[in-house]
């Protein structure tokens, strides 16, 4: 990442603008690289998007969705976790 003046650039920040809209409102994407670093970390479980080609970025990014407790999605994933 680069930092000058008031901008902020490089490769990172082209991954968090376009991961950004894979994510459903009020929902949260990461890229593999932040998933590797707080899997066994984070409470909320994720759940894989595949790779995506992302544009100005060079190689194919592993992106990943919070499931967060408000999403159908979430309930629906707890209740087969635990066989209700």
């Amino acid at each position: 990442m680069i930092h000058d003046q008031n901008d902020v650039y490089g490769d990172a920040v082209n991954i968090a603008s376009r991961i950004e809209p894979l994510a459903p409102p009020g929902g949260i994407c990461v890229s593999e690289q932040v998933y590797v670093q707080i899997k066994n970390k984070f409470e909320f479980p994720l759940t894989t998007l595949s790779e995506k080609t992302l544009k100005n970025v060079s190689e194919p990014v592993g992106v990943y969705r919070v499931i967060l407790p408000w999403a159908v999605s979430y309930t629906h994933l707890r209740a087969h976790e635990t066989g209700r």
